[in-house]
């Protein structure tokens, strides 16, 4: 780090300590956060309640939803480079100040023994925060400091338990059951399901029974990987029914006499086809929806019938009176 004179900055920070911060004042520097997520009554900038809401997952595995977007306080000591947009997220305890979005602006975080410090690009620091003196011993920021140097935070109560405070952003739980039903190897409903109960799948995060019977994902891979399946009967035990005996006609007796005489005997044969067609987008004005079309052979001619639906009622009904024009 070019330019820092580390000595300097400890010696600035030794000054009568303050009263202690509110918490709802202060942001934890967090190194597994993704963005900045503000608890509902920090002191940001630009709240949003109309904004499109995320999903943001959490250390216990749960996923948690925002309800506006803000912006981190403006500081007149931070570059213009420096990232501010975040979440707010009623279920948040605390705020969290995500390192990674403030690293990837090229600027560096230097974490000590008591404090922590943020430099810009060009290696002039422009945040400092503190490290709490007792409980969880986490690393803070001011969210809205009176001047730009503040010395460590004196602590709130005697002792605080532990946790850890991390959060990713997750574009919906729906993706999330997507990503992790891949990651199972694409089983079936009823199996994953069943598996998901016995908790076999208690140390994924977000996986649990509601979120993936509410948004199982219907795969392709999940359904040709049971394609290839045995057919029935390849094998069966059961006797085959003996085949039927062909059906013999009765033979005419031929007549005493024989006979050199010819008898025709012309009977009518009449040759109808018929054929529907789709059903049309619009219904006509007396309620019908489909055309039959047929040909007669004989008299070499092309008929229709309009009808309503595909009923049996209403079809006999178009071929009557088709039959009936003949």
């Amino acid at each position: 780090m070019a330019n820092v004179n580390i000595t300097s900055l400890s010696a600035a920070t030794a000054c009568s300590p303050p009263p202690p911060i509110p918490d709802r004042d202060t942001g934890i520097a967090d190194t597994g956060a993704s963005g900045f997520y503000f608890r509902p009554d920090a002191p940001a900038d630009n709240v949003d309640p109309t904004a499109p809401p995320i999903y943001v997952g959490t250390a216990t595995g749960q996923a948690q939803r925002s309800v506006a977007t803000a912006d981190f306080p403006a500081l007149p000591q931070l570059p213009a480079e420096f990232p501010r947009s975040g979440h707010v997220m009623p279920t948040f305890k605390h705020t969290l100040i995500g390192i990674g979005p403030i690293c990837d602006t090229d600027c560096q975080v230097l974490f000590s023994k008591a404090e922590v410090t943020v430099f810009g690009p060009d290696g002039s620091p422009i945040l400092r925060g503190w490290r709490d003196d007792a409980g969880a011993k986490l690393w803070r920021f001011a969210l809205r400091p009176d001047k730009d140097d503040l010395p460590p935070r004196r602590a709130d109560t005697q002792s605080s338990s532990l946790a850890a405070f991390s959060a990713y952003d997750l574009p919906s739980v729906e993706a999330l059951v997507r990503y992790l039903h891949a990651a199972a190897g694409f089983p079936v409903k009823k199996t994953w399901l069943a598996a998901i109960k016995a908790g076999n799948f208690a140390s994924w995060p977000g996986l649990t029974l509601a979120n993936a019977t509410k948004y199982f994902p219907q795969s392709d891979e999940t359904v040709k990987g049971h394609l290839t399946q045995s057919r029935k009967g390849t094998r069966s035990t059961q006797p085959k029914p003996a085949p039927a005996a062909p059906a013999t006609e009765p033979k005419t007796p031929l007549p005493a006499v024989r006979s050199n005489e010819l008898h025709i005997k012309e009977l009518p044969l009449s040759r109808l086809y018929t054929d529907d067609c789709g059903r049309f987008p619009t219904r006509s004005r007396s309620g019908n929806q489909y055309i039959m079309v047929a040909y007669h052979c004989n008299s070499n001619t092309i008929l229709k019938a309009a009808f309503k639906t595909r009923s049996d009622r209403h079809h006999l009904e178009a071929y009557n009176s088709i039959m009936e024009r003949l």
